[in-house]
């Protein structure tokens, strides 16, 4: 059988040669003779219609805005995510009497932190003994404090004061 394929495939390819050669062939060395019908006579070429200037449909879109008014509308530089928002009442934000403000919660991960604000400035705690998130984070609690729970749902953070609980102080 696989010597019948490949006898097959060679007259194959010989047949197709045939065929080519005797396309080839059948075409003349001489050029066909011009025929007697006279050739038209060139007409002068028109030019196209103008088109016709139409307004586009109003199709009631409003047009956006440029980027001009764009970077008008966004202040530039990024303020800082753990200041209160300018807008926010006290109310909105708890403290502590370990001099922390609680000002946020997210969950990072798996890992639940604490946004805070102090007399130095903003800090992120997490749960543990000292409240920070790694070993190389400053400390933000006083000695004695420690971060029992942070309670994302509820935007609650739980303290403790030498290993008693605090009552919890959860956002406005």
């Amino acid at each position: 059988m696989i010597v019948s394929g490949i006898w097959w495939k060679r007259g194959a390819e010989a047949g197709l040669l045939a065929a080519v050669l005797a396309l080839a062939a059948c075409g003349g060395s001489e050029p066909p003779t011009s025929s007697t019908a006279p050739v038209p006579a060139a007409t002068p070429e028109m030019e196209p219609p103008a088109p016709i200037a139409t307004a586009p449909p109003d199709l009631g879109l409003i047009p956006l805005p440029s980027v001009q008014q764009v970077r008008e509308a966004a202040p530039a530089g990024r303020p800082d995510p753990f200041q209160p928002l300018p807008g926010l009442s006290d109310a909105a934000t708890a403290s502590t009497n370990s001099g922390l403000t609680l000002t946020g919660v997210m969950l990072v991960g798996q890992q639940r932190r604490a946004l805070v604000q102090s007399a130095s400035g903003s800090a992120v705690l997490c749960i543990g003994i000292d409240g920070r998130c790694a070993a190389d984070d400053l400390r933000v609690l006083p000695e004695t404090w420690s971060v029992l729970d942070i309670d994302v749902q509820r935007g609650c953070l739980q303290l403790a004061q030498d290993g008693e609980p605090q009552e919890a102080v959860c956002l406005g």
